[in-house]
């Protein structure tokens, strides 16, 4: 005998099937409980609370065949998994290419194609339509070009491709029609009572073994989530009234007696009667229009601006019911798929610090051993690119430490490193901090361990190429991918990220980890199984294993019994919930936008059923399936049901559902809630989140979360900086901080200095943090002044030392000098691009120009150069800086002066004039000194003289600074030709007040070797006195003391100064974290 139990959701239908079930068990039959496989879980429960485990076995069309082979016979087969079905597929696509007359254009790497290829045939089996059924379907069609020439050449393809299936496999898809074929045999069902419960359809080989039970059992009854009476002519149970009528046609078949329905009408599940009424009356006639006029508690729809608002509302309430006593367990959070919220809804519940368990299999490309694989055999495709070296040494896995791989990454990135490069086996000499400084121990040292790095990750990179690339069969491949992956100690490098994952408290994430290898033997296995005497490339290996690795994924089970669900509508059960949030209730989201399929058009699809063949799902069935996935969404939750919309998509406006207007209209009290609208005093919830807001709010409800905070050791510190916007104009480090920076003195070179006095946040960055330059390496404006200025000051002591000028020795020496520095900093002579040569050339040519100029300057002048690359500090053999010292500590200024000139008066006075080689121009300006701009020749030359008398045996006297301004030449030549006559450096600076000293500089005082005339001596511009010098050295001592003190205090303001001559924004490498409200020029001071 058959019955059927009708009812909507939340009617019961289930508590009276296992009553019913339980009825039977204790009258001695054995009773078989038959549920889809995301039930069986709550089935098996259910049937231990009542103790039916003896009598009634719970299972599944998966089960069931289990049952049946083990009694019959067949368990023991060896089934094809997806990956080995993709790569058949691909075989028998490439086979038959040339004789397909639509799909012969199929590219052997589409492997959307070949996935929506294998879907097709595993329709085509569980709607039971053989290839030869395809074709002559075809013929029957004929008229119709092009269907027909779709259906040939499917058909063509599944022949050979089950062919090619039957050589070593067989189909888990052909499982359900052998089993209805033992089950037509024997007596499997013979003197039981069969209960069906939660099946909304079922495919043509599920209602074969269906028509068996009605054929064989004693009792069969089923349920159905619908009323018969009302509900059939309702598009939302169009699939399930279709499913009833097909179950009564085949139980009438086998000749069974069908018993009085049973429907049931009212839903005592729900806890409150809005969700009944819900329940029973969301979707009905045209005609018939509900209304619930009591007042709905239970009931919300709330709209926010953006899916991001949508996870804080539901998140916010989820706490705030929790703190009056609810347990996580009893929440649910249900979208229509996984993808439209993930990383969203996850990411707030975190932190609300709300545990959840995510009901959804990863994807395991995100694994870093498979990253690990498919990166080693990316670099054996496409070859030692940067980007495929990075991506190989970020996957984490490396027994390398992350600052030597942190360090290597920088390298290849900045000087762009990529094939030969990482191959030749020489060593890499390019230095690390660029072409525009002087290597010196800390950096040999790096340069040791980057090629350190370099060993150890491109040797045995290199030899697993070597092998891989060969043509060779797949077993081979294979075998060489698991030996490199054994060399590089792959599952030891796993098992400790694991270890180190589970003791940050990501357990879940460590559990997923711990599964990659299994996978991976598990696809070279398969590989192997498939098409391991294939001869193919490491490109179509690597195609083979990505297919491979499509339809693996990894699970996760639940970390705690008490936690939130997220799931999506249709994936798991989540009936018997308290409380159900719906979320992404927006037209075209939930319920989904349906689509026709790749294969065949709606119009085919009619075609083919007509002459009965129904291989893929009609859009109206589809559209049905939708509205009923959010009928059993929000029919889910006993207790409330919260639905959520927000009014943008990815800036595009949203509106809601329908299904939702119609919720809206059937609860005329129902009003729709502004997330926006909501009091902030009713989102403080969670210490993070109101943490947030206690940085943002005014009032008393700012001041008093602020206070609460403030008192927290853990949030007092992260709300201090919270409040803090990114273009704060105010930033200071703590006075601990400053106190381990500069405990006793601030010792600093000038250029340091004047770093901090450009931009307090950019010297922070560049020398106490330490932010490494990750921007590639050129040879740019900064880069060439370095290097002229080098050479200048070489070959400026080369000619002074030697005491004569021979141009071409001159010549010689510059040229050699500069394929020394070229060479040094490239990395070598096959590194040094035609670019650089040609900006050489240029350079050296100002360099000769320069070089002949200083000749002549000394052979009229009373000065002599004395001194190259003096130093200023407290090292040996170093000048010591001049005394700056106050009340608010000491400062210790070093540097590096590039000449030192001297003259010995008649009167016996020593003077001295301090020389700065410039490229371009450079202009000095008195009125920058207070500014803390120009200050660094000034502190060399007091320096000197209060401090050179032992160095140059008397007490020196400051006879002025010079800049030296050169220019490259702007016309083409070699070095030895004649520079253009009119060349002469540019030369600007402060000299003393005293024609006598000056003429010594410069005997005819034309304005060429000193920025000084006779005609403007008179004026005093750029001029001072011997007074005016030691009243310059108070206001430079106080300048740099004043600066020092604001260093010291720890101000780090990202407020940039120009000094009107350059922008220290223009090349500035922390562009991408600077504060600054402007990302304009700096301003002017």
């Amino acid at each position: 005998m058959v019955s059927f139990i009708y009812g909507r959701s939340g009617s019961g239908k289930s508590e009276l099937l296992f009553d019913i079930a339980e009825k039977s068990a204790q009258s001695g039959r054995h009773a078989y409980f038959l549920v889809p496989d995301r039930e069986a879980v709550n089935a098996e429960r259910t049937a231990a609370k009542r103790n039916l485990g003896a009598d009634l076995d719970i299972i599944t069309f998966t089960r069931l065949c289990d049952f049946v082979f083990r009694r019959y016979g067949g368990i023991c087969k060896t089934y094809i998994e997806n990956g080995a079905k993709r790569i058949l597929m691909r075989r028998a696509l490439t086979f038959l290419s040339p004789a397909l007359s639509v799909y012969g254009g199929i590219s052997d790497s589409d492997t959307n194609a070949v996935n929506e290829l294998v879907k097709l045939r595993s329709d085509m089996m569980r709607g039971k339509v053989t290839p030869q059924a395809l074709m002559a379907a075809s013929e029957k069609l004929a008229e119709n070009t092009r269907l027909c020439g779709k259906l040939s050449d499917i058909a063509l393809i599944s022949s050979k491709y089950d062919a090619l299936v039957a050589e070593k496999y067989d189909d888990p898809d052909s499982a359900l029609s052998e089993a209805a074929d033992k089950l037509r045999a024997g007596g499997f069902f013979v003197g039981c009572d069969v209960f069906v419960d939660s099946f909304a359809f079922f495919t043509k080989e599920q209602y074969e073994i269906i028509s068996e039970i009605f054929r064989q059992a004693e009792n069969v009854c089923i349920t159905l989530a619908y009323d018969p009476t009302e509900d059939a002519a309702l598009a939302p149970f169009y699939n399930i009234n279709e499913t009833g009528r097909r179950l009564r046609a085949s139980a009438c078949e086998n000749g069974c007696t069908t018993l009085p329905d049973t429907v049931l009408r009212e839903a005592p599940r729900f806890s409150v009667p809005e969700l009944s009424y819900l329940a029973l009356n969301l979707w009905h006639e045209p005609n018939v229009k509900p209304k619930y006029e009591p007042k709905c508690n239970a009931l919300r729809v709330i709209c926010a601006a953006n899916k991001t608002e949508e996870a804080r509302a539901v998140a916010c309430d989820i706490a705030r019911r929790v703190r009056l006593g609810a347990r996580y367990r009893d929440f649910a959070i249900i979208s229509r798929r996984r993808d439209d919220y993930a990383g969203i809804i996850d990411a707030m519940l975190r932190s609300y610090e709300i545990p959840y368990f995510l009901s959804s299999r990863s994807d395991i490309m995100r694994l870093s051993p498979i990253r690990f694989v498919f990166a080693a055999l990316e670099i054996c495709r496409r070859g030692f690119t940067l980007e495929n070296v990075t991506a190989y040494i970020k996957t984490g896995l490396l027994d390398i430490p992350d600052e030597s791989l942190g360090l290597f990454e920088t390298y290849i990135t900045r000087w762009n490193i990529h094939g030969a490069r990482f191959t030749d086996g020489a060593a890499w000499t390019m230095n690390p901090d660029g072409y525009g400084t002087v290597a010196n121990e800390e950096t040999e040292r790096r340069l040791v361990e980057i090629n350190s790095v370099k060993n150890a990750v491109i040797a045995p990179l290199h030899m697993f190429c070597a092998e891989a690339g060969k043509k060779q069969s797949v077993r081979e491949h294979c075998r060489v991918l698991f030996d490199f992956i054994s060399y590089m100690r792959i599952p030891e490098m796993t098992e400790k990220l694991c270890r180190a994952l589970t003791d940050a408290g990501e357990a879940g994430i460590a559990a997923e980890l711990s599964q990659a290898h299994g996978l991976i033997c598990d696809m070279l296995d398969s590989l192997v199984a498939c098409s391991g005497d294939t001869d193919v490339t490491c490109e179509g290996f690597t195609f083979m294993l990505r297919m491979m690795a499509q339809d693996k994924d990894v699970g996760n089970i639940p970390t705690s019994v008490d936690e939130v669900l997220i799931t999506e509508a249709g994936a798991s059960n989540s009936e018997n919930v308290k409380h159900v949030y719906v979320i992404g209730a927006a037209e075209g989201v939930f319920p989904a936008a349906v689509t026709e399929e790749s294969f065949f058009s709606e119009h085919e699809k009619k075609l083919l059923s007509d002459i009965g063949i129904d291989i893929s799902t009609r859009l109206e069935n589809k559209l049905a399936d939708e509205l009923f996935f959010f009928y059993s969404a929000v029919c889910s939750a006993s207790d409330t049901l919260t639905v959520t919309y927000p009014r943008y998509i990815s800036g595009e406006k949203a509106s809601k559902c329908t299904p939702l207007r119609r919720m809206l209209e059937m609860f005329p009290k129902l009003r729709e809630e502004r997330f926006d609208d909501v009091p902030t005093a009713e989102l403080i919830e969670r210490p993070l989140p109101a943490m947030e807001y206690a940085a943002s709010l005014s009032g008393a409800l700012g001041e008093k979360l602020r206070a609460y905070f403030l008192s927290n050791e853990k949030y007092a510190p992260r709300l201090k900086y919270a409040g803090e916007p990114l273009s704060a104009k105010e930033c200071r480090l703590t006075p601990e901080c400053t106190g381990e920076l500069f405990p006793e003195r601030v010792n600093i070179s000038y250029s340091r200095l004047e770093k901090y006095i450009r931009c307090n946040f950019s010297y922070f960055c560049d020398y106490e943090l330490k932010i490494a330059d990750c921007t590639r390496i050129k040879f740019g404006a900064l880069d060439i002044g370095n290097f002229m200025h080098k050479l200048l000051e070489e070959t400026a002591k080369f000619v002074l030392d030697s005491g004569e000028h021979d141009a071409a020795k001159t010549d010689a020496y510059i040229r050699s000098r500069a394929e020394e520095y070229l060479r040094k900093t490239a990395g070598g002579e096959d590194f040094i691009s035609g670019r650089l040569r040609h900006i050489s050339d240029k350079l050296c040519r100002s360099a000769a120009a320069f070089v002949s100029d200083m000749v002549h300057e000394f052979d009229q002048s009373g000065f002599r150069a004395v001194d190259f690359e003096a130093g200023i500090g407290t090292g040996e053999g170093s000048i010591p800086p001049m005394k700056l010292e106050d009340e608010n500590g000491r400062v210790s200024l070093r540097g590096v002066i590039d000449r030192v000139d001297t003259l010995e008066s008649d009167d016996g006075n020593l003077y001295v004039r301090i020389a700065d080689y410039k490229t371009g121009t450079k202009t000095f300006d008195m009125n920058k000194i207070r500014e803390g701009f120009d200050l660094q020749m000034l502190l060399y030359l007091f320096s000197v003289c209060e401090n050179g008398e032992r160095r140059y045996g008397k007490k020196p006297l400051p006879a002025g600074v010079l800049y030296i301004g050169v220019k490259p030449p702007q016309k083409s030549g070699h070095i030895g030709e004649e520079v253009e006559a009119d060349f002469a450096p540019v030369k600007s600076g402060i000299l003393i007040n005293d024609e006598k000293v000056l003429r010594e500089m410069e005997r005819n005082l034309e304005g060429h070797f000193i920025p000084i005339t006779e005609k403007n001596l008179a004026s005093g511009k750029g001029l001072l006195t011997r007074g005016e010098f030691e009243s310059l050295r108070g206001d430079v001592r106080n300048t740099v003391l004043a600066f020092a003190a604001k260093l010291r205090s720890g101000e780090a303001c990202a407020a940039p100064v120009s000094d009107g001559d350059t922008d220290p924004c223009e090349y500035c490498k922390n562009k991408a974290i600077c504060r600054a409200a402007s990302k304009s020029r700096a301003r002017r001071k």
